[in-house]
């Protein structure tokens, strides 16, 4: 999967307490998943690249 940013988004206000620990945040539960993520900025945002492993329960045909 790849998502990218076009960096056009609105701008919000700090939340307080914890985030979600942005990027490593998410190559950790990518990781965990048994995937890769590769993440890099672009001219006017940024660019994120997923690759996660089919499970071999969602490839059974369903009744």
């Amino acid at each position: 999967m790849t998502i990218h940013d076009d960096g056009a988004g609105r701008a919000r206000p700090p939340v307080p307490g914890p985030s979600g620990h942005g990027l490593i945040g998410m190559h950790e539960r990518v990781h965990l998943l048994g995937g890769r993520l590769h993440a890099d900025p672009t001219a006017q945002g940024w660019r994120l690249i997923t690759e996660l492993p089919a499970l071999a329960s969602d490839m059974e045909p369903q009744p």
